[in-house]
């Protein structure tokens, strides 16, 4: 199968490949927050009368809001805890998001009285226990390609040709979103934490400018790069980066405390630069799968199935009966590399093992990482994902070019760009 040439921002993040050989689409995805919308799949926490330990559930609806500084905002307006508001996933910033939240320390009737723009709070009442990170199955996508340079039967067709050349899975790859939407440098931070460069990581958070993002956070990383300045970069950094203005405020009046830097970000953040690291890893090693013609939803020799938590090596003695596995419910794995994580043998066992040198990874670094003081020990990630309900909603044409509504439902850590990027085959740019 032809695997074409994939973008230097996909490139960065270890996606090397697509899966299908059909002809993109090309356009772009979010002219306006409201063509991309996702829509978490899960199931309520069970209601009781607020008795003494309950909390609060509710339906959030969001645009334009980063996950972790919106919660931060919401433990200010309600006057509790950070740790007290927990939800099942974070959820892109440019979009139109629906997703539960649960917190602890309040009423229904206090969060229905919430006014925060951009934000929409529906159906608080009681629950008997929190949202659990991960709990939610999938999530809905409802997703408009708009500004194709294509005739709207072209632009049809050849949608219908990606999905149906999909066979209805795609790779498991982590999309750009979890690298960063704009600036897909996350894992590089990573990168620095994992061996113990603390100011490594914090100048590569606060620089590292990249042709992705807006001209004027372009030019203040740029000048950060240049002077390594904390009070200049303060002045020239837009406001709307938050995090980084409030690592350059701590670094301009504590010179040198790099670490305390990193803990003035949310600790969930910083653990998302190791994840990010892990991440680009396992892109790496699926890549490496697909080009050399290794299937994913069927095992081979040295591959490593895992069902719910249990783990199956394929062995010589076991391959002619790998089939049947997969038939209950085992899948084909490749590493979140931890420093505990099993690694395959055979042909998948020596990709594995090629990243990792050719990264030169150690997986002690995984061990009481830096700043977070925690240990990753790494788990085995299916391989594939499914795609289902998926559906062309519609077909337009207006100023900008033709436009193509899609629906699809995808498992709970896979990313609707994954698909899409299938179907559309341009730069992280359009996306």
């Amino acid at each position: 199968m032809l695997r074409r040439e994939v973008p230097l921002g996909e490139r960065l993040i270890g996606i090397g490949c697509y899966y299908t050989s059909t002809k993109g689409v090309g356009g772009r995805l979010r002219r306006t927050p409201s063509d991309f919308s996702v829509e978490e799949i899960s199931t309520p926490p069970g209601e009781n009368s607020g008795l003494c330990g309950s909390g609060v559930s509710f339906e959030l609806v969001k645009e334009g809001w980063d996950t972790h500084l919106l919660l931060e905002r919401l433990a200010r307006e309600l006057k509790v805890p950070l740790d007290w508001i927990n939800i099942s996933g974070t959820k892109d910033k440019r979009a139109v998001t629906r997703q539960r939240v649960t917190i602890r320390g309040v009423t229904p009737e206090e969060v229905a009285k919430l006014s925060i723009p951009g934000i929409r709070v529906e159906n608080p009442k009681w629950c008997s226990r929190r949202t659990w990170l991960g709990e939610h199955t999938g999530n809905r996508f409802k997703v408009k390609i708009t500004e194709i340079s294509l005739s709207m039967d072209e632009a049809e067709q050849l949608v219908l040709e990606t999905l149906l050349a999909t066979g209805g899975i795609i790779p498991n790859f982590f999309g750009h979103q979890r690298f960063g939407s704009v600036r897909p440098n996350t894992h590089r931070v990573g990168w620095y934490l994992l061996r113990g460069d603390i100011k490594g990581a914090v100048h590569a958070y606060l620089g590292d400018p990249q042709p992705w993002e807006p001209g004027d956070a372009r030019r203040a990383r740029t000048i950060f790069d240049e002077t390594h300045d904390y009070a200049h970069a303060l002045e020239v950094f837009p406001r709307r980066l938050v995090y980084e203005r409030r690592m350059l405020a701590y670094l301009r009046d504590h010179p040198g405390d790099y670490v305390g830097a990193l803990r003035r970000l949310p600790r969930l953040l910083v653990k998302m630069f190791v994840h990010a690291y892990q991440s680009f890893l396992f892109n790496r090693m699926l890549t490496e799968r697909i080009i050399r013609g290794f299937p994913l939803t069927e095992p081979i020799l040295g591959d490593i199935l895992v069902r719910r938590g249990e783990m199956i090596r394929v062995t010589k003695y076991n391959l002619r009966f790998a089939g049947e596995y997969v038939g209950r419910g085992w899948v084909v794995t490749h590493p979140l590399v931890g420093c505990d994580v099993p690694l395959a043998e055979g042909e998948p066992g020596m990709i594995e093992r090629e990243v990792l040198e050719g990264e030169n990874v150690e997986l002690e670094w995984f061990n009481n990482v830096p700043v977070l003081n925690e240990t990753f020990r790494g788990v085995r990630r299916v391989v594939y994902a499914p795609h289902w309900d998926t559906r062309i909603l519609g077909v337009g044409e207006d100023d900008s070019g033709v436009w193509v509504d899609l629906s699809f439902v995808l498992p709970r850590g896979a990313y609707g760009t994954v698909l899409l990027r299938e179907i559309m085959k341009c730069g992280i740019e359009n996306y």
